[in-house]
């Protein structure tokens, strides 16, 4: 059946990614249906910072039977009551907050992401998975072990990640101690998994609410990615 479904897409000249490597390349991201709520994947939280067509299982099934990539404006996921309550987010301001995210490239554009000790795999995403989220919103991901940082980079563009609840371990390393006394911000996993889902810097100096957009028209097509 999904290799069925494969040929399909790929008859519509389209092109199915199944890795979270190439997720960020997606320019349409399967997201859900009416039987399966949008779940914060890393592979969805990587299409949120990269594209605005997050898109409804219809759209699929249309461009299918019309034998045509059709439009996305109407097939987009604006709203999902039970993953919107879960995580706490609005769909259509991550829609809106994205695109304009992306025109200045990207949610952590600028910002070195700073994993603590004991954050990667452990009721987190895995180390390469975090460094993708991470790539995938502008940033650069880094980890406790690629410590120092050089003293000439901008320590108060640093934020430095631990787990939620942060360990006695985290608290104490000197290392991330030293590292926030020279401007670094401090935050927790559940902050980032957040920012990221509503395409927000909460809590960041300088980071101010701005006037929503319009969702702009897609501007390549080609490749897909299932989001759940």
């Amino acid at each position: 059946h999904i290799e069925g479904l494969r040929q399909l897409i790929e008859n519509l000249g389209a092109i199915v990614i199944d890795s979270l490597h190439e997720a960020r390349f997606a320019t349409h991201v399967i997201a859900g249906d009416n039987n399966h709520s949008l779940r914060r994947t890393p592979k969805l939280m990587v299409a949120l910072s990269c594209t605005s067509n997050i898109l409804h299982m219809d759209w699929l099934r249309q461009s299918i039977l019309e034998d045509k990539i059709m439009s996305a404006r109407k097939y987009l996921v604006l709203k999902d009551s039970v993953a919107e309550k879960k995580y706490k987010f609005s769909m259509k301001e991550t829609i809106l907050e994205g695109t304009r995210r992306r025109k200045e490239g990207g949610l952590l554009c600028k910002w070195v992401v700073l994993f603590a000790g004991g954050v990667a795999g452990n009721g987190a995403p895995k180390r390469e998975e975090l460094e993708l989220i991470v790539e995938a919103a502008g940033g650069k991901a880094i980890f406790q072990s690629d410590l120092p940082i050089r003293k000439e980079d901008d320590k108060t563009r640093v934020i430095v990640i631990t787990s939620d609840p942060r360990s006695n371990a985290q608290t104490k390393n000197k290392d991330l101690q030293r590292i926030t006394a020279e401007g670094a911000g401090s935050f927790t996993t559940t902050w980032l998994f957040d920012c990221i889902t509503r395409q927000k810097l909460e809590g960041i100096k300088g980071e101010a609410p701005r006037k929503p957009e319009r969702v702009g028209s897609t501007r390549r097509l080609g490749n897909l990615s299932n989001g759940t």
